[in-house]
């Protein structure tokens, strides 16, 4: 969101929070979300990131802060799954140090299928419902645009991060 307050912002995630179809926990919400500063360069001529700020040219229009808040989102959504393969690894640590004491494991087949219907699950949701890696379409005939697009995305190292995940 753009320049408004913390109290319009919280209002407008409580009015969205209805429509919500399968909610990420709020503790992974709130450690992978992302702010920036931002302000505008008088003389620049294109939008750009620096030190960490974005930086509006002048001619700015509402579609830099479209492809800002668009990489953003998708670092988010990264991020957001990069948490939950921790989650799902750190629930499962257990079993590795078990065997590496030469432990029984404690597993239960019914536990050991839940596990890697999880894992499956995960797996289906960044490989198929993903499209990190792409350019979206949109812009496609927007050069400018595109090319912001991926320096902000390269900013975020969404490449590098989607390949280790």
């Amino acid at each position: 969101m753009w320049n408004i307050s913390d109290l319009e912002s919280e209002n407008v995630l409580q009015f969205l929070k209805d429509y919500e179809e399968n909610r990420y926990m709020e503790s992974i919400v709130q450690s992978e979300s992302e702010q920036m500063c931002y302000s505008y360069d008088d003389k620049g001529k294109q939008s750009h990131i620096r030190n960490g700020d974005i930086v509006l040219a002048s001619n700015a229009t509402n579609l830099d802060k479209f492809t800002f808040s668009n990489a953003m989102a998708q670092s988010v959504k990264l991020g957001i799954w990069e948490a939950s393969l921790d989650n799902y690894v750190r629930s499962i640590e257990f079993v590795t140090e078990d065997l590496k004491a030469g432990r029984k494991l404690t597993l239960t087949q019914q536990e050991v299928l839940k596990k890697q219907g999880e894992l499956f699950a995960l797996r289906h949701l960044i490989n198929l419902s993903s499209d990190l890696l792409d350019t979206p379409d949109f812009y496609w005939e927007r050069d400018d645009l595109e090319r912001l697009y991926q320096e902000i995305c390269s900013y975020f190292n969404i490449a590098k991060r989607t390949r280790n995940l």
